[in-house]
């Protein structure tokens, strides 16, 4: 009975691993590569890559905040498609509404293009040049735009990850709140993996 038992759940867990879509274009790829079709072996590789980018931007949306008192939460989403403009990457967003209020919150990560856009971001003399405000949010550096109802906060977190919390008809403390309410230790340990 014992052996039974065992067996049965070697092959559940086996089953568990073998849907794992990743790996099977993994799997895929690395037949394709002994083939030599290399067309083919990139394709399910890259394939492979954007999924974990999803998964990883999945996992993102948890540092995303609840909405504010007397705010809804209307959609969020994640995944590699929103950073595609950027040379791929990870992503993950959402937009709340109160009224005619809005505010959007996305997370930009691994990204090639990123490094050289987060440095302009963290650079303070471009930053002030600009007529942006700098600020400390959740402990990290961040520059602030705000005027007549519309704003924007820019934060760099572990100068890998760029967040922007974008305000229309919006006060500025509703717009400092929801970068506030940001889980910034979340987003910089999800960075690290």
């Amino acid at each position: 009975m014992k052996r039974i038992l065992l067996t049965i759940i070697m092959i559940a867990a086996a089953g568990g691993v073998l849907a794992d879509d990743v790996m099977d274009w993994v799997n895929e790829g690395i037949e394709a590569y002994k083939k030599k079709d290399y067309t083919e072996a990139v394709t399910n590789f890259e394939y492979a890559a954007q999924l974990i980018r999803q998964m990883k931007g999945e996992e993102l949306t948890a540092a995303l905040p609840e909405p504010l008192k007397g705010w809804d939460k209307v959609n969020s989403d994640s995944g590699a498609a929103g950073a595609a403009m950027f040379g791929g990457g990870t992503s993950a967003s959402a937009r709340y509404e109160k009224g005619n209020a809005s505010c959007e919150i996305s997370f930009t990560t691994d990204n090639p293009m990123l490094s050289s856009i987060l440095m302009m971001f963290t650079n303070p003399m471009i930053l002030s040049s600009s007529g942006k405000k700098l600020i400390r949010i959740g402990g990290e550096k961040a520059s602030l735009e705000y005027n007549d109802g519309s704003g924007e906060i820019t934060v760099v977190v572990d100068k890998r990850v760029l967040v922007m919390i974008s305000g229309y008809d919006i006060t500025e403390e509703d717009l400092r709140a929801y970068a506030e309410a940001i889980d910034y230790e979340l987003i910089e340990k999800l960075s690290d993996n």
